[in-house]
């Protein structure tokens, strides 16, 4: 992280100066005639030095330079992120479909704030980052015997081999949050699922989890994105730190989600159920 702010210790000197000066004329005219002179000059330089000392610290530490919003535009993630913890802001990347831009990087002019304003220390920036069409990485046929050309789902964060952060609410079960994108599902008939499978430790029922009852995906915005929720564990088997589970999400259609969730009780599944799947494995819980 940056350490060093040379416009806050430019200010800092300057005040402190300022402050060290004025003080040193005040104390002079206060002790003048009441100590010898070269006594005097010695304490009054010694005083002058201390109070620049102190007041420049306390300018620098207290008073900060604003942070610049940086440009972003066709960085990696990881480079986009990097710059912004350096400049003391907080990256908050979000998927966007793009035909244009590379996967992964981030689409130019799609970050909020703008580049070039100043802000507070801590301020989020969000900013897209290009995802594409997503491979079907499983496939089953559709009831209706066809598949709408460009219907996708892709996982954006996490990714296969990440750390995923959940934190306990009120009445103590964990819950994270997934982000993702789609593509198509928008036009009517269809939904995107998630599902969840312990992988160390297992379950007893080996399978995958299907995210519902005020968990999964609940809606989906105009350029695609999600955001979902996952359950990790229960009040009776709660998850411990470093656990690993895999997670996918599926795009299915009205006939088999109505099915779905009409459904009582736990349901589980030997492979997620859908015609467009994305999967990330060996995710590690992160627990808060």
């Amino acid at each position: 992280m940056q350490t060093f702010d040379l416009e806050a210790l430019i200010r800092a000197c300057l005040i402190g100066l300022s402050v060290a000066i004025i003080g040193r004329y005040i104390v002079h005219l206060v002790t003048k005639g009441k100590t010898p002179e070269k006594e005097s000059k010695r304490l009054l330089t010694m005083a002058a030095v201390a109070t620049f000392i102190l007041v420049a610290m306390g300018t620098y530490y207290g008073w900060p330079s604003l942070p610049t919003v940086p440009i972003l535009d066709k960085l990696s993630q990881a480079e986009a992120e990097k710059l912004l913890i350096n400049n003391k802001l907080v990256p908050q990347p979000r998927p966007q479909m793009s035909t244009e831009v590379t996967t992964g990087l981030v689409i130019p002019h799609s970050q909020e704030p703008a580049a070039g304003i100043r802000v507070n220390p801590g301020t989020f920036v969000s900013f897209g980052v290009s995802t594409q069409a997503a491979g079907a990485n499983t496939q089953t046929a559709p009831k209706d015997g066809g598949v709408p050309e460009g219907l996708s789902v892709r996982l954006f964060q996490p990714k296969s081999g990440e750390a995923l952060r959940c934190a306990a609410g009120g009445d103590g079960i964990y819950h994270c949050a997934v982000r993702g994108v789609s593509s198509g599902v928008q036009i009517g008939g269809f939904h995107v699922l998630l599902w969840l499978k312990p992988v160390s430790p297992p379950s007893d029922r080996f399978g995958w989890y299907l995210q519902r009852s005020g968990n999964g995906v609940e809606r989906i915005n105009n350029d695609g994105s999600w955001t979902g929720i996952l359950q990790i564990g229960n009040a009776q088997y709660p998850p411990h730190q470093n656990d690993t589970i895999d997670l996918a999400a599926s795009v299915v259609d009205d006939g088999a989600f109505h099915e779905l969730m009409a459904r009582g009780g736990v349901i589980v599944e030997s492979e997620p159920v859908g015609f467009r799947i994305d999967i990330a494995s060996n995710i590690t819980i992160n627990l808060h």
